[in-house]
């Protein structure tokens, strides 16, 4: 994945998650941004250091096969 922040949104605006379950899974993984921090970065608001966005690929992995 290249974008995980563009991914993210898109997993968003497509109904495919709520940011609420995506920064749940992106917390419970070990991230360190709070929920306004994330969504701010989600929204290119904000940066977010290299192992949160990492966190964040993994948060959007679970979310893609959690079915």
């Amino acid at each position: 994945m290249n974008d995980p922040m563009r991914t993210a949104r898109l997993l968003i605006q497509e109904h495919a998650t709520t940011l609420d379950r995506l920064w749940v899974g992106y917390w419970g993984n070990g991230g360190n941004a709070s929920m306004i921090d994330f969504d701010a970065y989600i929204h290119e608001a904000r940066t977010m250091p290299e192992f949160d966005r990492t966190v964040l690929t993994w948060a959007i992995e679970e979310t893609r096969y959690a079915t």
